[in-house]
């Protein structure tokens, strides 16, 4: 399974939104609404939760997005 973080950062820096997530636990389904201007920052962080993985060192990853409001 993988598991992780998804985070929404505002504007200014700020926490928005921070959530943990399995994949063999439904995964990751949620709606926000953001009203505010500017640009948000939304990370999802992912790392693989296996017996190959743990021999071989397997990475984390992730993936950033910037959005403009």
């Amino acid at each position: 399974h993988v598991q992780g973080i998804v985070s929404i950062k505002g504007p200014a820096g700020q926490k928005v939104f921070r959530s943990a997530y399995r994949s063999d636990f439904g995964g990751f389904r949620h709606t926000i609404t953001l009203s505010d201007a500017g640009t948000y920052e939304l990370k999802v962080t992912g790392s693989a939760q296996s017996m190959v993985s743990d021999l071989f060192g397997c990475d984390d990853s992730g993936i950033l997005i910037n959005v403009q409001l």
